[in-house]
């Protein structure tokens, strides 16, 4: 009889959380939306550049790094970044642990995490950046890179 109550308990327990649990809350929806990055390795992506004529918005950084994920889910999560992001560049990310970023990370001589870099379509550095940038701070210097094509 003990084992009857409490499995009814539990039960009741586990459907009040399901009746309170948020759904298409404007919360999950806003840290779910971020910038669209491709998965590229570099020689693809600057192929696509070219291709596309669209700058290259290159994001290096690494799961372990507190500066990253703080970028990843405040700034990348901002609205005005996502879309100017997705409108005006090719955007591929480099975690530095993965094969994928060798060729980034020894080209370009990444030294920090996160790094960032706009290259034009004609792979030539237009801009470059370490550490965290707010939303503010990444559309002004991104808006400065692309005035240097």
């Amino acid at each position: 009889m003990k084992k009857i109550l409490i499995l009814s308990f539990l039960s009741l327990l586990g459907l009040s959380f399901l009746s309170f649990s948020p759904s298409n809350s404007s919360i999950t929806e806003k840290t779910t939306a971020t910038i669209d990055f491709k998965v590229l390795t570099l020689e693809k992506a600057l192929v696509l550049s070219k291709k596309e004529n669209k700058p290259l918005f290159v994001y290096v950084h690494a799961s372990w790094c507190a500066p990253c994920v703080r970028l990843k889910s405040t700034t990348f999560a901002d609205e005005k970044v996502i879309e100017y992001f997705n409108q005006n560049f090719i955007n591929v990310s480099f975690d530095v642990d993965k094969p994928i970023s060798k060729t980034m990370v020894q080209k370009y001589k990444v030294r920090s995490v996160p790094s960032l870099y706009v290259f034009s379509p004609a792979a030539k550095t237009l801009a470059n950046s370490e550490g965290y940038l707010n939303a503010t701070q990444i559309l002004q210097w991104a808006k400065s890179g692309l005035n240097k094509k």
